[in-house]
């Protein structure tokens, strides 16, 4: 029997699997155990779909996790702990975080995704990854069924990084996520487009910059159920004081940030712009006519659709600054998780 992912991927697209697990309680791990394909690594660990771009054959299993649970346990020092279940939608645990009263969370605002797959991706946006606010997670190692507590130091996080991105690594189930929250305000205004955002803003407060942020993410990026998307498509490279100084030469305009190693990171975005690539369209498939980071699915595209883009993108930005985009996105197909070169089509 073969079971269609194309509800549970946000670009939409068609993808099918021979085995679904739905896990939603610890039961349900244990049965999945018992599965054979586990052993040779042929499995897929799926939450909301939100940061995947499926072909159309994947792994004969998909496990779907929809764990959920939120428990906020107040400590000293105005500090919060919450222990999430891996199935909660991030941006409901955001809403709830705020409605309780709680600080720490509101730049993350309206990011798609599961709870799970937050740390696994250290998802980041407006100035802050989840890694400024993780404590640990729980997880299941799926080859031989034990749990286990990972904390700050062995996620080893990177820019949209983490261990579980990375060989063993893959074989753990996230199950639960500790996250720790503020009973007090404490702002972080200093990414541009939030703080021109607030700027004639008066006694700021964690609800403003939610509200800010839902907006702006709101007017430059396409709500999924509408038009198939993953977010940003690409990462944000990251260059090194010379080559940013080359590039800086080239064009006056060129957006950039500095970073505390002396590195410099680029937006991708703008760069595809620059490209001339801002709303380009082939066939079902195109660049977001508001947010070139964006590729999207306008009705009936394939993953295959998706990498040819992707490609393109790629070529012309390597022509214009001598730099390879790299996906953020976890490309899928049979054969696993596939970087974007790799796929020759």
């Amino acid at each position: 029997m073969s079971h269609t992912l194309e509800k549970l991927n946000t670009f939409n697209v068609q993808s099918h699997t021979a085995k679904l697990y739905v896990i939603k309680q610890s039961s349900d791990i244990a049965h999945l155990l018992k599965c054979e394909s586990l052993k040779s690594n042929q499995f897929l660990l799926l939450g909301a779909g939100s940061n995947l771009l499926l072909l159309d054959k994947v792994p004969d299993v998909v496990v779907h996790m929809q764990m959920g649970g939120i428990n906020f346990r107040t400590v000293a020092n105005n500090k919060v702990i919450a222990t999430v279940g891996a199935g909660i939608s991030w941006h409901s645990l955001v809403e709830r975080s705020l409605a309780e009263g709680y600080s720490g969370l509101e730049n993350l605002a309206l990011i798609p995704g599961l709870v799970g797959a937050a740390p696994i991706q250290n998802i980041g946006a407006y100035g802050v990854e989840i890694c400024e606010r993780f404590i640990s997670l729980t997880a299941v190692d799926l080859r031989n069924g034990k749990e286990s507590i990972f904390s700050k130091d062995e996620c080893h996080f990177g820019y949209r990084d983490s261990f579980f991105k990375h060989d063993v690594g893959q074989y753990f189930l996230v199950t639960s996520v500790q996250l720790e929250l503020s009973t007090e305000p404490k702002l972080e205004l200093k990414y541009k487009a939030l703080s021109e955002a607030l700027a004639n803003s008066e006694n700021i407060t964690p609800q403003m910059v939610f509200d800010k942020v839902c907006e702006i993410r709101g007017n430059n990026l396409p709500d999924p159920k509408v038009l198939g998307n993953a977010g940003s498509f690409f990462k944000n490279p990251i260059v090194d004081s010379e080559q940013h100084t080359r590039l800086r030469n080239q064009f006056p305009d060129l957006i950039s940030y500095p970073q505390t190693n002396g590195t410099w990171k680029l937006a991708a975005g703008w760069m595809i712009d620059k490209a001339g690539l801002k709303g380009h369209r082939s066939g079902k498939v195109g660049v977001h006519d508001k947010q070139a980071l964006v590729l999207v699915n306008y009705g009936g595209a394939t993953g295959e659709d998706l990498i040819r883009l992707a490609q393109y993108v790629q070529s012309k930005v390597k022509i214009m600054f001598s730099i390879m985009l790299e996906p953020e996105v976890t490309i899928i197909g049979a054969a696993g998780m596939l970087r974007l070169r790799e796929i020759s089509l």
